[in-house]
């Protein structure tokens, strides 16, 4: 009797292990991380017997899956300033893509406004923006030749988040210069004093002949104080040419995405992140991300 007691209660626990084996996690969201997330999640789902299903086909239609029950989790692309998600979803910040504005090391600007970028690189300004007096230099840098230069269109979202941030979604001065690869962006601002350009990944080995300039709105109130594109300042919203992905649930399916939002915050998976090109959340942020989880589940 006692044997047939622990054959039953092994065939319980072999059921219940191939349940959890079986366990089905939809993935919706931005098309723009379909990729890094699809990558970064295979040895994840392996290990912990997850069968994921990735449908990330952009954040509208992820919006409206996540509202509509087909979806249990959202990674979203949330431009800055967008309107505040429905209050039956848990959401928090994962991560954010930034544009770094650069200019060569020898030039001794430090900071620059959205309104002067427009002015460098915008069609719509009135400036031919050929010389640095355009953003304000006087002297002799003020009389030298500007170089602008823009990424391939195809070199991630760094044209289209500097569009829509500096240019207000408008065009490109005929004079700006178009590189012909990232790398050749950054050798055409290392090896050029008058030159300025941006892209959204630094070079893989610092290159001390560019410079990482603070950028501020320009704009009323605060918008004078530059900010430089570190993780906290991503974050707060501080640094504007950035955008930030969200993770977003419905509040009753926290225990089903746990351990995957866990992961989503941990060390390797920032790292893997940062790998890629983007800007995870500050580990503190990250750690209070999940305590917070752990409280509501």
């Amino acid at each position: 009797m006692k044997f047939l007691k622990a054959i039953a209660g092994l065939c319980v626990f072999a059921a219940a292990l191939g349940a959890h084996a079986q366990q089905r996690v939809s993935i919706v969201g931005s098309d723009l991380l379909r990729p890094v997330i699809e990558k970064g999640l295979e040895r994840f789902a392996k290990e912990q017997g997850l069968a994921l299903a990735l449908d990330m086909d952009g954040s509208v239609p992820a919006m409206k899956q996540l509202q509509g029950g087909s979806a249990d989790i959202a990674i979203l692309a949330r431009p800055l300033g967008s309107e505040k998600l429905p209050a039956t979803l848990t959401s928090s910040q994962l991560c954010s893509e930034v544009v770094y504005v650069a200019v060569n090391a020898a030039n001794p600007l430090t900071e620059i406004s959205l309104r002067q970028l427009a002015s460098v690189f915008g069609e719509k300004s009135e400036s031919a923006a050929e010389r640095w007096s355009v953003v304000g230099m006087t002297g002799v840098w003020g009389m030298r030749p500007l170089l602008a230069f823009t990424p391939q269109i195809s070199d991630g979202l760094s044209v289209e988040i500097f569009r829509h941030a500096a240019l207000e979604d408008s065009g490109f001065k005929p004079n700006v210069r178009i590189a012909e690869s990232r790398e050749a962006l950054y050798t055409s601002i290392a090896t050029q004093d008058g030159a300025i350009g941006f892209f959204s990944a630094l070079p893989a080995k610092e290159n001390s002949a560019l410079k990482i300039l603070a950028v501020s709105t320009g704009r009323g109130g605060q918008g004078h104080l530059a900010f430089s594109p570190t993780m906290e300042n991503a974050y707060i919203g501080d640094y504007p040419l950035a955008l930030p992905f969200y993770i977003a649930y419905e509040k009753g399916k926290t225990e089903k995405v746990a351990s995957l939002v866990h992961y989503l915050y941990s060390d390797e998976f920032s790292d893997y992140l940062s790998k890629n090109g983007f800007l995870p959340l500050p580990s503190g942020i990250r750690k209070n991300m999940t305590l917070g989880l752990d409280k509501r589940r």
